[in-house]
């Protein structure tokens, strides 16, 4: 399955959705991005992501396991490939997001390793924007999701992850990066919707309220938006 390319029902962010003006669009990598357009888009990964799931747990029924567990470990690679795409559209990162977040339901030849993993990428991912136009905020969005949709599913190893992500995300507060700052707020708020004990254990005694207005006052200062 194509993942940037979902055929008939997919998506080209790259060119602006006709009708209506300009109102409510946004600029990104010089591509026009409305919210009708980004909405399509998710669909149709969504879609795709799906089918590539329900095919890989077909698989997972029908092959002997060290058959699935080469087969398993060539998709995963592709998506790999996909998260951290240096493509200057949003389409290849996304995909491969929508992906990921898929395959945590499906059955695997390695639970451990494939946490270990899915951990790794979303968590680089975060790393890697380096800057907040809408299509950053889009892929940081889906990282952080992903990230939670994983604490949900109980993925191996998952509390460990839990608890990195909480406290860089608590030091990336105080960056002076804008992108990080973006990325610490949308994974401390699915964490805390996802893993709420873990949240609360991990932030019970740090003043949550001051970072965030730390970052606040850092943008303000160095003229974010």
């Amino acid at each position: 399955i194509d993942m940037a390319s979902t055929g008939g029902g997919g998506v080209d962010a790259s060119s602006s959705s006709s009708g209506g003006g300009g109102g409510g669009s946004s600029s990104s990598g010089g591509a026009t991005i409305d919210y009708h357009t980004s909405l399509l888009r998710q669909r149709a990964y969504r879609r795709a992501s799906h089918d590539l799931a329900s095919f890989l747990r077909l698989l997972s029924n029908e092959m002997p396991p060290a058959t699935f567990a080469s087969v398993e470990s060539e998709v995963y690679s592709k998506v790999f490939s996909l998260v951290h795409s240096k493509a200057l559209r949003a389409d290849d990162r996304l995909a491969g997001v929508a992906a990921l977040e898929a395959l945590l339901s499906v059955p695997s030849a390695d639970e451990e390793r494939r946490g270990i993993r899915f951990g790794n990428n979303l968590s680089n991912g975060l790393k890697g924007t380096g800057g907040t136009t809408p299509s950053d905020y889009e892929f940081l969005h889906a990282v952080a999701r992903a990230l939670g949709k994983m604490a949900i599913t109980g993925a191996a190893n998952v509390e460990d992850r839990v608890e990195f992500e909480i406290t860089r995300s608590l030091e990336w507060l105080r960056s002076e990066r804008s992108d990080r700052r973006l990325a610490a707020v949308l994974v401390l708020r699915e964490l805390a919707r996802c893993a709420p004990t873990a949240f609360y254990s991990k932030t019970q005694n740090v003043n949550v309220a001051g970072h965030v207005g730390t970052a606040a006052g850092t943008s303000a200062a160095g003229g974010d938006h």
